[in-house]
């Protein structure tokens, strides 16, 4: 018998509806909970969470409905392990959700799962300024209408079986952080593989301009750039100096990736520096402050970086220190 997904970290088994109303509430989204007939004392949940991802193992052991009425500002993905349900979004889209075929919800829309006895799942749940997040960084670019996903989703596909992979890297790096703790910066990574997979491997309202920023070949004098721009972030790049570097013009530099890449050098620079700036922020074997690890990677304007970084993350660049810093001493953050 294969071992239950997450067992450190249960959080009921029970038959009691009001536990599983208000603990799934605590922890996924506020939802109403229908049982037909009577509910087993075998209903259980395990949940863990790291970063902005929240994986769940359900698994009820009898006829139940789980209806919110908006999820919020989440994304929800079900992963099925065995068993059917039928699930709705909104008030039109029904799919069913079965071992070879997940569901997706997008932010702020009605959620309605209906499970079978024999159903049980993982169920991922994304914050939507993370997911939004990693979507413009991919497209390097600020996106205007709300990221909302194909609401079937087919598990055998080549491009979401990396998704799925994805996922149970996750979960295995949340079973380990129990028994020894987890790397931050091993974290940061694994997440953002989820997140990227689920962008690349699910059909949503971006994926042509998704496709089309990083599809066509690179010419060699992009490459390059690119190449420096991430080997050197700290050095303090002008256009006339990178296309100096490079051997081309700075408007053929220019052309090339708003072309091929989708944004300027300048704007890929900063994504770049913003990464190294929240890597060593998250490292808590540094001894570093905000202010000197902005300087260090070529952010002279502390307003402007913090603003960037909240943006781009989703926190302030003190709050990630801070969550370093209690990893490393946790009795100087209580």
């Amino acid at each position: 018998m294969l071992r239950e997904p997450l067992t450190h970290c249960a959080q009921f088994r029970t038959g009691d509806l009001d536990v599983i109303r208000d603990v799934g509430g605590r922890l996924l989204v506020p939802h109403k909970v229908k049982a037909f007939g009577a509910v087993s004392s075998d209903a259980r949940m395990n949940a863990a969470k790291l970063g902005s991802t929240t994986l769940a193992y359900l698994r009820y052991e009898s006829p139940i409905t789980l209806e919110a009425p908006t999820t919020e500002a989440l994304y929800f993905f079900t992963l099925p392990l065995t068993g059917k349900a039928e699930a709705q979004r909104g008030k039109h889209e029904t799919a069913p959700s079965m071992p070879s075929l997940g569901v997706a919800y997008r932010a702020e829309d009605p959620a309605m799962i209906a499970l079978s006895p024999d159903y049980s799942m993982i169920f991922v749940r994304i914050e939507r300024h993370a997911l939004e997040r990693q979507l413009e960084g991919l497209l390097c670019r600020e996106i205007k209408a709300p990221l909302c996903f194909d609401f079937s989703m087919d598990l055998t596909s080549p491009s979401l079986r990396t998704w799925v992979d994805s996922v149970r890297l996750l979960q295995a790096e949340m079973e380990r952080d129990a028994e020894t703790g987890h790397e931050p910066l091993l974290v940061a990574r694994v997440e953002e593989l989820v997140m990227t997979g689920l962008l690349v491997g699910q059909g949503h309202n971006y994926s042509e301009l998704l496709r089309s920023t990083h599809g066509p070949a690179r010419p060699r004098a992009v490459k390059q750039a690119i190449d420096l721009l991430e080997q050197q972030p700290d050095q303090p790049w002008s256009m006339s100096d990178l296309s100096r570097a490079i051997g081309v013009s700075a408007r053929t530099l220019q052309d090339g990736f708003q072309r091929y890449v989708g944004v300027s050098p300048t704007c890929y620079l900063r994504e770049v520096r913003l990464q190294r700036v929240r890597a060593d922020l998250s490292n808590p074997a540094l001894w570093t402050s905000v202010s000197d690890t902005a300087y260090r990677w070529g952010f002279a304007h502390l307003g402007r970086f913090a603003v960037a970084y909240r943006n781009k993350f989703g926190e302030a660049p003190s709050e990630t220190l801070r969550k370093s810093a209690s990893k490393e001493f946790p009795s100087l953050t209580r």
